[in-house]
Formats: structure tokens, sequence, C-alpha cells
């Protein structure tokens, strides 16, 4: 049931993909990288402008933002990274905070003002100022910068980081000055395998980071097997990462590929993701094969061994007595023809080398040839 809804979902996405059209084995690979991107930058800087910015964030679908076309503009890059300011985000993020803490409500406002009032012993001037509009505003204007003074000061104190819908928009823009950023906070987090800024800066193709990305795959892919209980985050990773949940293509770009290489070459016994029982273990790389739809009708003529390798797992259920034998089996048989699916995969990895251009050759570890 679970991968009859997967497929339906993916065929109606692939409806609207610049590769549906063709009669492409690995059209599925792209599902949602061409979601339609219905927001343009002007579109966009007007809703995060006509009020909070972070009131608008949570609100806006990141794959219908038209991220090239934020790319270049220079009014919206100037309103946006304002915010990598740690003084300017936390103006903000108190401003809203303590607008939801008033709620506009008259009664919520006479509420602070008293409490302002008993705290300087001036109760006396109360009747007055609730009689007063004037007074009222002046008073509730003054309460509520201090109640915005006193959050940002909280932030201060607790390195509050950035809301995460700000920087997942700022890390799909991809503004050089957003990758310094990121750098500059994951080396302060420690540098961290998985830390904070970690994933942005793969998806900004961070020379170090995808070296530690490739040797975290590398390693895992040396267990023999993979529990519950394992405390090194390989379980966790075998459901978060992009290759595997989906959707890896927005979030890696290129390197996905590079990535989807290295999986396809891990042999370690894990838990089918429906069963999660001994029986049910397989070698990791077969999931991938057998997931992503490598039985797909159209791989039989350009390359049929991995046609065949990913038909024989779709066609082997797991209370097949020979179940077991035939995933390890399929798994050798992957790894002894990695090329192929390395030669597969190149034209979706060279297209998207051509389309992230614009922006890597602007980072500032990009080496022009």
């Amino acid at each position: 049931m679970r991968q009859n809804l997967l497929y339906f979902i993916l065929l109606v996405v692939l409806t609207h993909n610049s590769f549906a059209q063709q009669n492409d084995p690995f059209k599925y690979l792209n599902c949602y990288a061409k979601y339609r991107q219905t927001i343009n930058s002007d579109s966009l800087l007007t809703m995060l402008t006509e009020g909070n910015p972070f009131h608008v964030l949570p609100h806006i679908f990141i794959p219908e933002i038209n991220t090239k076309d934020c790319y270049y503009n220079d009014s919206l890059k100037s309103f946006l990274l304002k915010f990598l300011n740690k003084d300017t985000a936390y103006q903000y993020m108190a401003e809203l905070a303590e607008h939801y803490g008033f709620d506009n409500h008259r009664g919520i406002q006479e509420d602070y003002i008293r409490d302002y009032l008993k705290e300087r012993k001036q109760m006396y001037l109360l009747d007055t100022i609730l009689k007063t509009p004037e007074l009222f505003s002046a008073y509730f204007d003054t309460v509520f910068n201090l109640a915005v003074e006193r959050q940002k000061t909280s932030s201060y104190q607790t390195n509050e980081r950035l809301p995460r819908e700000l920087t997942d928009l700022l890390a799909q823009i991809k503004w050089p000055e957003v990758y310094v950023w990121a750098r500059q906070e994951w080396e302060e987090d420690g540098k961290r395998e998985h830390g904070y800024c970690y994933d942005y800066l793969l998806g900004m193709h961070d020379p170090e980071v995808i070296d530690i990305n490739n040797h975290f795959i590398d390693t895992w892919g040396q267990l023999e097997s993979c529990e519950y209980e394992d405390s090194n985050g390989y379980i966790n990773y075998l459901y978060r990462n992009p290759v595997y949940s989906g959707g890896g293509i927005d979030s890696w770009g290129s390197y996905y590929f590079d990535a989807f290489v290295h999986f396809l070459q891990i042999k370690t016994m894990v838990y089918h993701p429906l069963y999660f029982d001994e029986k049910s273990k397989r070698p990791y790389n077969t999931g991938l094969v057998h997931d992503y739809c490598f039985h797909n009708p159209y791989l039989k003529e350009s390359y049929p061994v991995i046609y065949n390798i990913s038909y024989g797992l779709f066609e082997t259920q797991v209370n097949d007595k020979k179940y077991r034998e035939k995933y390890k089996q399929a798994s050798e048989d992957i790894c002894d023809n990695i090329d192929m699916f390395i030669e597969a995969l190149k034209p979706y990895k060279d297209y998207y080398l051509n389309e992230e251009l614009y922006w890597k050759q602007n980072m500032p570890y990009y080496k022009k040839d």
C-alpha cells in the first residue's frame, strides 16, 4: 500500500518534470527538483516586506520559489542578508514574539501597563493613562519596547539560532555571503559531522564537508550490520539522508549523484523499512535499487544488467525462502556493475553541474579552469 501510494505521487509530480516528456529511464530521480516554481523574486520580496518576515516565512513553501531568479534580485538580497546580522534578526524575532504575547488585545495591554506602573510605584497614573488615548499609546509603546529588549537580551544570552525557515531559504538561494556565514557557523559549532549548517554546506558543495560526508558513508559501508541501538548515528542517517528519503536533488544538486554512487556500494545489512525484523534485513544498496524503480522498462534496452538486477529484487518478497540469498547476490552484482550505474547517472549529474554553475562560480572555494 505504501509503495503504491509512493509510485502514484511520483507519477503525478513527474507530469511537471522537464525530463518526464522523454522516454527517460531515470526521470524519477528528478521528481522533486522541478517543482512548480510559482513565486518569483519580486513576489517573494513583496510578501516578506508586507509585515514581519519571520511571520511570513513559515507559510512559504521553498520548492515553489524560483531561487535562480532570487539570486539575481539585488533588492531581495539586500533585504534578506541583513538578517544574518544577529542584532537585526533578534530585533525582528523579539518583536514577533512580543506581538504574539501582547496579542493586540486591549485588556492584555492594560495589564502590562499596570505591571509596569506597579514596578515603578506609579499606580496613581493608571486612571489618567487608561482614559487618555495618547498616553495609553505612549506607555504601551514603552512597555512593548522594554519587552522586546528583554527578549533580545535573552536571545544573546542563549546564542539563539536564526529561524530555520530563514536559513533554509538562504541556503537554497546560495549567495556567497550565505556560504561564508554557514561555514563560520559550522566551524564555531566545532565542525561536527552533521552539526549546525553541515547540510547547508553540503548543498553548497563545500569541498571539506563533502569529503567528510563521503567518509561517513564509506565508514558506514564497512559495517556488517546496523542495529536499532546503533550509537554512531548510522540507522538515523539511513532514513534521513536525502538520497534515501527523496527530494535529494533539491538539497544536494549534482553532489546527489556522487553520494548515490557511494550509497550503491554499501552492503551493510539493514532492516526493511516496512517490516523492521531480523528476517527482513537486506543489504542497503539493494534497498536503493529496489525503491528507486531501476526495473523501469526503459532500462531493458539501455541498461539490461541494471534492469535485471532491479527486477529480480522487485520480484523477491520478504517471505521468499531465498530472500536473503537473492538479495545478497544482488548486492554483489550492484557493486560489480557500479561503473554501469555511474554511466547511467552521468547525464543527470552533468545536467545539474551546468544548472548550478551560476551560483557555484561565485563561491570562495571555486577554482576556474
